[in-house]
């Protein structure tokens, strides 16, 4: 038995520029507070599964290497964030968009991942955390394990994350009609049970339950995920992904919004039409119920998104963007474009 020991240490860009457009009938909903659907992300494409001639069969490739593994992966990302959207209350009730108090400046975060594996298990953990006092400034740690099972044909895993926020001074109307401030830090966990099946060379399946919760925020919330990863051809494959999460309705409203719950929907077409640059076509549908108790409010809204993306990797540097539409039955229209470079020292 002998170890290897692997250090990355990765720079990646990010820019990203969202445009929105609300009609009058709109101007009353506002869904920022509650839950909110993971969008389809071109980032999220795994290069274990992204590509079956490169992942080969897994079991096969686990075979070739039984090393026991220590690696480090650091990552510095430069992001440059618009607040022309994110409306803050001040302590007289007057309305002002971020961007008028905050500086449309470059964030830098820092995120440090240590990973061990074996032919048994895998053992993570992550820390991340902003670089300068941007008004969201964050530090976050996540702890993960793995457990594998039949040649890592099948995963069992869990994952504990813990988040420390800071938010713009803020206030909203309550229900008698006052003002009250929110938070300024927010303390946030998350708890993941992960299940991962291959049940064939094309085909694999992913199960996970969670929970989270954003406490004097928002109640804890609780949800399921099933994902379908499928090859079509050599160079063509789809992930659907179909998800439900909803709120503790015994739990305490510690804002002005109800209790949410949300069902979502995601299908993902990847091609690839040269070796290493993979161009996806994604559909999302998600609806989203609010119910308030406390006035016996209750409003659906539903959302349909269209992306289009692509992600090109090199040998140290990888390359992508995402471009998506939303359009909901309320009448708002949301256009959101990004586009990033890894460079991996």
């Amino acid at each position: 038995m002998y170890y290897l020991c692997k250090v990355n240490i990765t720079i990646l860009l990010f820019l990203s520029i969202i445009v929105t457009t609300t009609s009058v009938m709109a101007d009353n909903i506002d869904l920022s507070a509650g839950l909110k659907r993971q969008k389809s992300d071109i980032k999220s494409i795994s290069d274990r599964t992204s590509s079956r001639s490169k992942s080969e069969n897994m079991a096969l490739k686990y075979k070739m290497d039984e090393r026991n593994s220590f690696s480090y992966t650091g990552v510095l990302s430069i992001e440059k964030p618009y607040y022309d959207e994110q409306i803050i209350m001040n302590e007289n009730g007057q309305k002002k968009s971020l961007s008028e108090l905050e500086s449309n400046r470059v964030v830098p975060s820092l995120s440090n991942t240590l990973e061990y594996i074996d032919k048994n298990q895998l053992i993570s953990t992550t820390i991340s955390s902003t670089l300068n006092k941007s008004p969201y400034r964050q530090l976050s740690g996540t702890f993960g394990y793995t457990h594998f099972f039949f040649l890592r044909t099948t995963e069992i895993g869990i994952e504990a994350s813990y988040l420390q926020q800071k938010q713009p001074r803020t206030f909203f109307i309550n229900n008698d009609f006052r003002l009250e401030q929110r938070p300024e830090t927010i303390y946030a966990n998350q708890l993941k049970i992960f299940w991962e099946q291959i049940l064939s060379s094309d085909f694999k399946v992913k199960t996970e339950i969670q929970s989270s919760e954003r406490k004097k925020e928002r109640p804890r919330n609780f949800g399921a995920e099933v994902s379908l990863a499928l090859f079509l051809s050599d160079r063509l494959f789809s992930i659907f992904k179909g998800n439900y999460i909803t709120e503790g309705k015994s739990q305490t409203l510690h804002d002005e919004r109800g209790y949410f719950s949300l069902y979502g929907a995601d299908l993902q077409i990847t091609y690839e039409p040269i070796y290493d640059l993979f161009v996806s076509s994604t559909y999302g549908i998600c609806i989203e119920e609010e119910k308030d108790t406390r006035s016996n409010f209750r409003q659906w809204v539903g959302t349909d998104t269209y992306g289009l993306g692509g992600k090109y990797i090199m040998t140290k540097i990888s390359l992508y963007f995402l471009g998506s539409f939303s359009n909901s039955n309320t009448g708002s229209n949301d256009i959101n474009l990004s586009g990033g470079i890894s460079w991996e020292i």
